[in-house]
């Protein structure tokens, strides 16, 4: 049996008794053509009268069936039936549609997904109408412009559709009318494409993190504030999913992230949370408030899809392991590559990806296998936002999990010390600093440290909250390092946030100073350059026969040279810088210099 779908309403080449089929919900037909669910079934004549064979009659569907051919029904071509009683269907749609090889997400060329394969669109017929409506389907604002050639690169396979005619206002393409799916007066090379102006920017202010704030979107070029007088967690929710930022945890009122001034650009809002965008959500028209300043909507979200590596030779590498459901899982090796490498390495704040492993390299696990036919670009803020399979959807066996090592180092830091290299020892993750557990700190994990911020070696091991209590994220416990390793985020350790530590327990360290290795000399630390007055000697040498100490000029140069590189180093200050070219350090055994290339009087060749 075979079907053509016309703006997504079945017409036949043969005909479907009316009789019977009229009553059942049709979702058979709908989930064969890919349209969505079933409107109103129509009867008789709706889509005009037809000739010849009436294939089918007595269908009788549940609705679960994948096919209509699966459904109960007279023999074919047996029915009592005439013409004029034909079964119709109008579904909901819609088609899906994407854009491709455009600059970013809300720009490219067309394509419609039908018959399980990605197809482009005839530019023929192609106008900003129909631009609208892709980019409205989008959730991608207005189309600026629309394309009709190759602006967006050729494409190969089929073209679904031409002659595409839109009044704008339709809520997908397959609403507006078009030639039957495949038929097209066109070749390669005249494709539909569009530029949207994207969804309104939104952004949250002042908050503890990335996804925390008060809300703020993007308006005449402005950003302003939105009324917190109807906002609420559905809200939120929409906020927190638009900015990848997981769900909403609370929407808070008045001004917990301090005051401001200017437009209140929204007000009123009344979201029902599954909106792809804030502003589809119901809303007073822009400005229209009844808000004062100080009534802000904020929220505070959960963050990004959590991801974790397990089993690694370090904290920067392992199986990659997703949460999602409140469960842990892993994500399949299949079309793991170093882009998707490159987005879990930059989320973790471990560098880049070294290699990728798709062979259950850090071992196999147990429990759910989350993702599959994951593909990143490798520019994605996190590995949810890369195409992939639905969650749990999978065609996987347990020695396929992905695994990726990076390149690291996470950022560290010292902190409240008596000079740059002691102090409490921070890292960096999540966009935000935090301490470690001292717990199993060691001499071995305070040499990385010392050794990473080229603060010599570590001198001991300081007593707890020697430097001062500290507040926030206790980022790492369980550091065992052996003292080798090239920086902290090698040496093993329990996961990012996992710790059964209190912030009096903080890891601490006391260095040696920063070394220079010329000639073996120590350089002073910051204290003792605080406290002490210090005279020496800089020796220095004079390239070429034609430059003499002795001359005042280059005298005035040296001591103008010197002054400069001593004054420029922190905390300095420069008493007196003098030139004495009579000072000569003696070569050998012998108590003379060979003379100047150029004979002055009292110009010996110095160092």
């Amino acid at each position: 049996m075979e079907f053509n779908c016309d703006k997504c309403k079945l017409m036949h080449y043969g005909k479907l008794k009316q009789r019977k089929i009229y009553r059942v919900n049709c979702r058979a037909p709908r989930k064969v053509l890919n349209c969505g669910t079933a409107r109103p079934v129509e009867t008789a004549v709706s889509y005009g009268e037809a000739t010849g064979n009436i294939w089918l009659d007595g269908v009788k569907c549940n609705g679960k069936e994948p096919a209509l051919d699966q459904c109960p029904a007279s023999p074919w071509g047996v029915n009592n039936c005439t013409h004029g009683v034909y079964a119709g269907v109008s579904c909901s749609g819609p088609v899906p549609v994407r854009l491709v090889n455009g600059n970013n997400m809300c720009s490219g060329r067309v394509e419609v997904y039908h018959n399980s394969t990605w197809g482009t669109v005839c530019g023929r017929s192609w106008d900003i109408n129909a631009g609208n409506v892709v980019c409205r389907v989008l959730n991608c604002g207005t189309a600026r412009s629309v394309t009709t050639a190759v602006s967006y690169g050729e494409a190969t396979g089929n073209i679904w559709l031409d002659v595409v005619k839109c009044n704008g206002t339709e809520p997908a393409l397959d609403q507006c009318y078009a030639s039957p799916w495949g038929v097209n007066n066109c070749t390669h090379g005249e494709y539909a494409g569009v530029f949207c102006s994207g969804p309104v920017p939104v952004r949250l202010v002042n908050g503890n993190n990335m996804c925390s704030g008060r809300v703020e979107v993007y308006h005449n070029s402005t950003w302003r504030t939105v009324c917190n007088s109807s906002w609420d967690i559905n809200a939120g929710n929409v906020v927190c999913r638009v900015l990848n930022c997981g769900t909403a945890r609370s929407v808070k009122p008045a001004v917990s992230y301090e005051e401001t001034t200017g437009n209140i650009w929204l007000d009123g809002l009344k979201c029902t949370g599954t909106e792809p965008a804030l502003d589809q959500c119901p809303a007073s028209p822009w400005r229209v408030n009844n808000c004062t300043h100080g009534e802000y909507a904020e929220v505070s979200c959960s963050g990004p899809v959590p991801i974790r590596l397990v089993n690694g030779t370090n904290m920067c590498s392992g199986r990659v392991e997703v949460y999602h459901n409140s469960i842990w899982g892993t994500v399949c090796g299949r079309s793991w590559d170093i882009n998707a490498g490159n987005v879990v390495c930059r989320v973790l704040n471990c560098g880049t990806a070294r290699s990728v492993t798709t062979g259950a390299f850090y071992g196999e696990a147990a429990g759910n296998i989350w993702l599959d036919g994951v593909k990143c670009n490798g520019t994605e803020p996190a590995l949810d936002q890369c195409y992939s399979s639905p969650w749990g959807v999978n065609n996987c066996n347990r020695n396929e999990d992905a695994g990726v090592s990076c390149s690291g180092p996470v950022p560290v830091r010292l902190v409240n010390g008596s000079n740059t290299c002691s102090g409490t020892v921070e890292v960096y993750h999540n966009s935000t600093w935090g301490t470690i557990s001292g717990r199993s700190w060691d001499i071995n994990a305070e040499n990385v440290v010392c050794r990473v911020l080229n603060c010599g070696t570590a001198q001991s091991v300081p007593t707890p909250v020697s430097n001062g209590e500290a507040t926030g994220n206790i980022w790492l416990d369980g550091v065992k390092c052996k003292g080798t390793e090239p920086a902290l985020d090698q040496c093993p350790a329990s996961p990012w946030g996992v710790n059964k530590c209190t912030h009096r327990e903080c890891a601490e360290v006391s260095c040696s100073g920063r070394i220079r290795n010329l000639a073996q000399k120590r350089c002073l630390t910051d204290t003792e350059l605080q406290k002490t007055r210090v005279a020496g000697i800089i020796e220095f040498t004079l390239v070429g026969s034609e430059l003499c100490p002795s001359d005042p000029e280059v005298t005035e140069a040296l001591e103008q040279l010197m002054n400069s590189l001593l004054s420029s180093i922190p905390g300095n200050s420069v008493l007196d810088v003098h030139v004495n070219p009579e000072r000569r350090r003696k070569r050998g055994t012998g108590a003379e210099a060979t003379p100047c290339g150029v004979e002055r009087a009292g110009c010996p060749h110095h160092n």
